[in-house]
């Protein structure tokens, strides 16, 4: 019997249980973002046979995300190297090649205030600019600038903070985390408006959010292996997507 080859598939996302892992897509909503192992894979979200990847890292990539125009990645990996290459063309010419060192300090600021591995990072676009961060100490911190300096921390979750996200109109952002509570604030005050699902988002940790590009929904990924689409103006759920029912089905990005 013989076989012949029709498609081949990049792998999917590389993940661990119970480890948040960071999936985004580029700015005009083609292609999906991941890495896996020492790999950066684009995929095509209408036909997932095509797939472009970069093996430009020497040790474990952890992470990638678009410039807002599209035209670099950035992507980290392990041993704290920063690479910022060109989407435009096959080759993916590097541009950019950093190493972060712990005591170097930054000429746009500093974050401290935590004292556990920080989850999530994220950056206000519009003025007054905030920059957030979500860390294993429970809280949520809050620094204004640039140069960004420590503001204040939300400390309302009781467990690990795994993401924060801003809106894209920069009016609230929202923190999710491990004891399944997403909580909206204002955007400029920091000043908590409300608790998506009133009393719990989920029935299981909550590893991921993102907003809509009009500021009106966010999306939600956990570990009771569903999804949910929120109405954030009304606080009710508008779509929950059930993706199975063993422990690979939790929904970890």
């Amino acid at each position: 019997m013989s076989y012949e080859i029709k498609m081949v598939f990049a792998s999917l996302a590389q993940v661990g249980r119970s480890v948040s892992k960071i999936i985004s897509g580029d700015p005009k909503g083609n292609n999906l973002l991941y890495t896996n192992g020492k790999c950066i894979i684009l995929r095509n979200i209408d036909n997932p046979a095509l797939a472009n990847i970069y093996t430009e890292h020497a040790h474990q990539a952890v992470m990638a995300k678009y410039s807002p125009r599209g035209f670099y990645i950035a992507s980290g990996d392990v041993s704290e190297k920063l690479r910022i290459w060109d989407t435009t063309q096959k080759e993916h010419l590097l541009k950019y090649k950093a190493v972060f060192l712990w005591d170097s300090g930054s000429s746009v600021g500093k974050i401290t205030d935590h004292n556990k591995v920080i989850n999530s990072v994220d950056i206000k676009q519009s003025r007054p600019y905030w920059l957030a961060t979500g860390s294993d100490n429970n809280c949520a911190a809050f620094f204004e600038g640039p140069p960004f300096k420590f503001k204040f921390t939300i400390g309302d979750h009781s467990r690990f903070v795994n993401c924060v996200r801003f809106s894209p109109d920069g009016n609230r952002f929202a923190t999710a985390s491990a004891d399944s509570q997403i909580y909206i604030c204002d955007g400029k005050t920091g000043e908590k408006v409300c608790m998506l699902g009133r009393s719990k988002a989920h029935d299981g940790r909550i590893y991921a959010i993102s907003w809509s590009p009009d500021s009106t929904h966010l999306l939600s990924a956990s570990g009771d292996k569903t999804s949910k689409i929120w109405d954030v103006n009304v606080n009710s759920v508008v779509s929950m997507f059930p993706m199975g029912s063993t422990v690979l089905d939790q929904q970890l990005g």
